[in-house]
């Protein structure tokens, strides 16, 4: 079933040129951009969509399945191979991993799937023929790391300093299809695995996302059938040396992909040794469905078939007076989640709340702000039509300004009840109100 959406969505422009920042520019970016925040490792408040129509009607992705994704590359950004040039452009092509390959949902990994890149993994291409090629961003992906084998060992890329640049070149991938570029910064995403689905929606025009896997295991040189660097991996390396002569981009032993396995790819092996901590060969998870929704009824509506392992998206835009009931029995190994189609474009205004009643399930991306309840009520409450939550979770999502007009009326952000419930990640700001 395709995914419908509205065609008079309005986006803020194209997001095809991007400032790439030295690093010490950039940590004075962020310490200047950091807001309050009371959690453990920040989330600073959410951009604010100014407009956005919403569909009628929600609609599920088999993930997949009947995709229009025909190439999958992962490559050497800021190498000799693309001129050492940390930019997008057609120079990116001839640093392709042309002996890498994309580990699909099931499949077991393997030295196919992973790079051993000193940077990690920072760049991946993908071809599609786009609906919208131009409209494409950033909201239009979801990028995860983690090193096992099931859909919550995933954790979303939300840290301040993993900003993915993502640019499309139209009409120069595969058969005429357009070019997805993403670049990440270096050195955020390695000894792990990289989860990229491509959301299905009106701009990407895909029936269901499409969701692939590459690996990095740094200067690993593939010489066993487990992801271990150890001293046979040095002795590899220091017996392939090159010399004068530049090497090919699938060479296993040239880490830094200078063009030359030497001295430099020795200490680079010798440095990252793992002992017995290797990065786990994982099979791929396979996702489950995703429900795509536009309000809490829509979410009434197909709660009941939501299982362990879905998701429920919620569409980008103004969610007023949404009392959203959130229930369901996943598993550790598959929760359910209730995800914003982009963190912190969901925002939920007026009266609206959350109710998470049932086990395994993890709210995420969610933006409460500039709202208010009445006396004893719950922003977020972890009980619900099925009872007290228990494993469950909130995380990456925002509670700002949500007060009523009197600050004598009692009542509540968060209030947690259950066993085994989880709140991280999350930031609270400017609670006024009498209550805690």
């Amino acid at each position: 079933m395709s995914i419908r959406k509205p065609d008079s969505r309005k986006r803020e422009g194209h997001r095809f040129e991007f400032q790439r920042l030295e690093p010490k520019q950039l940590l004075a970016t962020l310490a200047g951009a950091a807001s309050e925040c009371i959690a453990t490792d920040v989330l600073t408040e959410f951009p604010v969509q100014t407009e956005v129509s919403v569909a009628p009607t929600p609609t599920l992705a088999n993930s997949n399945s009947g995709s229009g994704v025909v190439g999958r590359y992962v490559f050497y950004n800021d190498s000799a191979f693309d001129g050492n040039d940390t930019a997008a452009n057609a120079d990116d092509d001839n640093a392709i991993a042309t002996d890498k390959v994309a580990l699909l949902p099931g499949q077991t990994a393997t030295f196919a799937n992973y790079t051993s890149f000193d940077e990690g993994i920072n760049g991946i291409i993908i071809d599609a023929p786009l609906a919208d090629p131009l409209n494409f961003s950033a909201n239009d992906i979801d990028l995860r790391t983690g090193t096992g084998n099931e859909l919550g060992d995933f954790e979303r890329l939300t840290r301040l300093d993993v900003l993915a640049d993502v640019s499309v070149r139209v009409g120069e991938g595969v058969g005429g299809s357009d070019r997805i570029t993403i670049i990440l910064p270096n050195d955020s995403v390695a000894n792990e695995f990289l989860q990229v689905t491509v959301i299905a929606n009106q701009t990407t025009g895909l029936n269901s996302n499409d969701v692939f896997y590459f690996g990095n295991a740094t200067a690993e040189t593939g010489n066993a059938s487990n992801s271990l660097v150890d001293t046979l991996d040095i002795a590899r390396v220091r017996n392939n040396q090159s010399g004068f002569f530049a090497v090919g981009i699938d060479n296993p032993y040239d880490f830094n992909r200078d063009l030359f396995v030497d001295t430099i790819d020795i200490a680079r092996v010798r440095n990252s040794q793992t002992g017995f901590l290797p990065v786990p060969l994982i099979t791929a998870p396979v996702p489950g469905d995703d429900f795509f929704v536009t309000s809490a009824a829509d979410i009434d509506d197909i709660i009941d078939q939501v299982g362990p392992g879905d998701t429920i998206t919620l569409q980008d835009g103004f969610w007023t007076n949404q009392q959203i009931s959130f229930t369901g029995v996943g598993t550790a190994d598959r929760p359910i989640t209730l995800r914003a189609q982009t963190p912190g474009q969901v925002i939920l205004n007026g009266s609206s709340s959350l109710n998470i009643s049932g086990d395994y399930l993890v709210a995420d991306g969610l933006n409460f702000s500039g709202g208010a309840l009445g006396e004893g009520d719950h922003v977020v409450e972890f009980r619900g039509d099925l009872g007290e939550a228990t494993n469950s979770r909130l995380t990456n999502s925002a509670i700002t300004d949500y007060n009523p007009n009197d600050i004598n009326t009692r009542y509540f952000w968060v209030s947690l009840y259950g066993q085994n419930n989880r709140v991280d990640h999350n930031f609270f700001k400017n609670q006024d109100h009498s209550g805690v």
